[in-house]
């Protein structure tokens, strides 16, 4: 089943599905209290509905509290391969990682390292996702965003 968001401003759907948000949750409370996260894969339904079929973690990363750099060879091998198996219908869409004892909501280097990677000539798009993934010893919050002129618009849950 998918959880649906919307970004109204943009006109914009993403659809996660929940297996992923549980994959997501159950690695964040593994290296609680330090931050980790990955990225997305995914590809595109429509013209503005996006479907991630899956997070890849990295193999190679450090973390603490308060961040988390992830080393990309074997991420960018686990892209190839997908858009490769997939004849170019599967690519990256962003990234993902945890705020151990804080809020979902993103930091300036969130922002810049969003930025970064939106301008990057390698990666495959201009406007990348990021699931930012706030976690306490008994609950979890989530936001998702979208970087869209060098800002991030946040997603909202769709009600049904």
């Amino acid at each position: 089943m998918n959880i649906k968001f919307q970004q109204p401003k943009l006109g914009l759907t993403l659809l996660l599905p929940e297996k992923i948000l549980q994959q997501i949750q159950h690695l964040a409370s593994q290296h609680y209290p330090k931050e980790f996260g990955g990225i997305f894969l995914g590809s595109s339904v429509d013209e503005t509905t996006t479907l991630i079929s899956c997070s890849v973690i990295p193999d190679k990363y450090v973390s603490d509290k308060t961040s988390f750099t992830r080393h990309p060879d074997n991420l960018n091998d686990e892209i190839h391969r997908a858009y490769n198996e997939s004849n170019g219908q599967i690519n990256y869409l962003g990234e993902w990682h945890t705020h151990p004892d804080g809020s979902p909501n993103y930091s300036t280097k969130d922002l810049n390292t969003m930025r970064d990677i939106g301008e990057s000539d390698t990666v495959v798009t201009d406007h990348p996702l990021l699931l930012i993934m706030g976690i306490k010893r008994s609950k979890c919050a989530i936001k998702l965003y979208i970087l869209h002129n060098k800002s991030l618009f946040e997603y909202g849950q769709a009600r049904h």
